[in-house]
């Protein structure tokens, strides 16, 4: 009997319409999930699973009872816990118990398996679950994107602890999604964790790199040029692992039959071994890569570069510099009026993922990986000739790594916890690219999920097609875009508009200090903290609203940012004055500290960057007076 379907469809439509639209018009396999009835009547389901076995998913006898003697068993474990990640929605049985008696809990609302989903539609009334403001969240799906976007949008928006709980039925159904599952929760804590210190230990040389390499954006060539450059051709993505050494031989034979892409400090080991790759990728911003290029005869090989790089790399006289960018990159998207066309690639945490980046947009479909270790392989960190950082630190890196990772010989490895981190980013990125065959070509590394083993012999006794020595550059230098003169000068405008936008936002932040002070003088006086809050209130929204605030210190303080983002619906709700003062005076003293910290290199990076633009604006002009008219 389907008397609940239309009513739980229109519902969806309206609250959840990417779910409606996943099942509308759809049908669920009624031989894998029946619909039964329990001995007090209630509906359940029959679900067989792979092997053949049936399983209900809830007590024959009284799913109600069941599902109240699981949530006493449970109580107390979850009891100071403030947001779940709630797996099994089923038939709502323990859901409903779960949220009766914890209703001030947040929960992210997880359901993997779609018939009994739909199953659900057909035979029970969802609305009052579904529509419930406990619910941050409700996902229905499988695979580890779709798991690691639930659990991204769970760790998104925490202000306080957090835990999975999972209906018991569900780890006899679907026991090894609540492996996967178990194991993007462990990915995703660790990716987060990395990803916010990475953006405030960065935030001040982002600030100057990128605005300092504004210049060298300018006066460089837009990867968009290359677009499909490669297509049919396969790609090497070369890292600056063991094992990089341990294949030079091939990597030789390979050149001019594909893509040669040194990642970061590998061209430092091919360089080393005697090849040459055919375009090298960076985007770090520390100093240590700025080592990486000293010394080396590689200024003449196509360089492609993310703004966030280190700008002293680019001063260097490279023949063929070319520039993407990052999707998180807000101070490119708003000094470059970044558009569709633009070559963005998905920020990744490894000059690895640019580099596949790069590759797919030249439609490159096979790509292959070397040097892509992500481990210490008879506990050696690099490649031969891959020297930028000092032995005694490689060493010691090694002798502190204590994990243990499965190789593609069947071993294990030694690796560290921030290897694991870059290991299953570039493993989440390749995911979301399916048309795309990624191939690990090391004989000694780390497995590398979502690719296939096959080596650079294998590769080779394959390629058919040859390249030119000298065609892939100059296949590049005949699609070369420069950007005109116009491009230049709203870069320009909006660079020295920026110096007053700074001084307003230095006012607004000047004022907020002046109210955290005085917040300890006015605990005592109802009405002083009214006119506090009314003051605040101004203040905040003045400088929270202002364009250069939204566009450039909300990238550059985005850890600070976060952490109001995440507070402010908790500090509104507050019912005590005096206590909610006290919690937004610490919510946006990271701010007020962030701001005074990055402020001063902005401003100086503002101004060097003009100056040189202006001087290169002025050799131009120069240089045209000087020479011959063309007809």
């Amino acid at each position: 009997m389907k008397k609940y379907v239309a009513d739980n469809l229109m519902f969806l439509r309206d609250y959840y319409p990417d779910i409606y639209q996943l099942i509308r018009n759809q049908d669920y396999d009624r031989s894998r999930v029946q619909v039964i009835e329990s001995q007090n009547h209630q509906v359940n389901l029959l679900v067989t699973l792979p092997d053949q076995r049936e399983v209900a998913l809830y007590s024959r006898y009284d799913p109600q009872a069941e599902a109240e003697r699981w949530l006493k068993s449970i109580e107390s474990q979850y009891a100071k816990v403030q947001n779940i990640l709630f797996c099994g929605l089923g038939l709502g049985y323990h859901l409903k118990v779960f949220m009766e008696r914890f209703p001030d809990k947040k929960i992210f609302l997880y359901e993997p398996d779609l018939d009994i989903f739909m199953a659900a539609v057909e035979r029970v009334n969802l609305i009052p679950l579904l529509k419930s403001k406990q619910l941050a969240l409700f996902g229905v799906g499988t695979g580890e994107a779709f798991q690691r976007y639930i659990v991204s949008n769970l760790f998104d928006s925490l202000i306080a602890n957090c835990d999975l709980l999972v209906v018991p039925s569900y780890r006899k159904v679907h026991a090894n999604t609540i492996d996967e599952l178990m194991n993007v929760i462990k990915s995703v804590s660790r990716g987060y964790r990395s990803n916010l210190n990475t953006m405030y230990r960065f935030q001040d040389s982002w600030a100057e790199n990128i605005i300092l390499n504004l210049r060298k954006v300018l006066e460089s060539h837009s990867f968009r040029s290359l677009k499909g450059i490669g297509n049919g051709v396969p790609a090497i993505i070369v890292g600056s692992g063991p094992s990089l050494a341990m294949e030079s031989e091939w990597l030789k034979r390979l050149k001019n039959h594909a893509i040669i892409i040194a990642a970061g400090s590998s061209v430092q080991g091919l360089v080393h071994h005697g090849i040459e790759p055919d375009l090298i990728v960076s985007m770090d911003p520390s100093e240590v890569n700025a080592k990486v290029f000293e010394g080396l005869n590689i200024h003449h090989i196509p360089f492609l570069f993310i703004p966030t790089i280190k700008h002293t790399i680019l001063d260097a006289d490279w023949n063929l510099l070319l520039h993407a960018y990052f999707n998180n990159d807000a101070i490119s998207r708003y000094y470059m009026e970044l558009d569709e066309g633009d070559p963005v690639f998905n920020t990744t945490s490894t000059v690895t993922g640019t580099a596949i980046q790069a590759a797919l947009y030249m439609q490159c479909t096979q790509i292959f990986f070397i040097g892509q270790d992500f481990s210490f392989p008879n506990d050696q960190h690099y490649a031969t000739g891959v020297q930028h950082i000092s032995e005694n630190d490689l060493k010691n890196t090694v002798q502190r790594a204590d994990v243990m990772i499965e190789n593609v010989s069947g071993g294990k490895n030694r690796t560290s916890q921030a290897m694991l981190v870059l290991k299953e980013s570039i493993e989440a990125l390749i995911e979301i690219y399916p048309h795309a065959e990624f191939y690990n070509a090391s004989r000694i590394g780390a497995v590398i999920r979502h690719t296939k083993v096959k080596t650079l012999e294998e590769l080779y006794s394959e390629c058919q097609q040859t390249i030119d020595p000298q065609g892939f550059t100059q296949q590049i230098n005949q699609y070369l875009e420069t950007y005109p003169s116009s491009k230049i000068s709203r870069v320009m405008g909006r660079l020295d508009n920026s110096k007053k936008a700074i001084e307003s936002l230095s006012k607004y932040v000047d004022d907020l200090k002046t109210l955290v002070e005085e917040s300890t003088r006015y605990q005592n006086h109802p009405r002083r903290i009214q006119k506090w809050f009314e003051k605040f209130n101004k203040t905040w929204n003045n400088m929270d609203k202002h364009e250069y605030f939204k566009s450039i210190y909300r990238f550059l303080l985005y850890a600070e940012y976060d952490f109001v983002r995440r507070n402010w619906t908790h500090i509104a709700a507050e019912t005590d004055q005096k206590e909610q003062m006290r919690k937004l005076v610490n919510c946006i003293l990271p701010i007020i500290a962030g701001f005074h910290k990055v402020t001063p290199v902005l401003k100086e990076s503002i101004e060097e960057v003009i100056d040189r633009l202006q001087l290169s604006g002025s050799r131009a002009a120069s240089g045209r007076e000087g020479s011959p008219a063309c007809s």
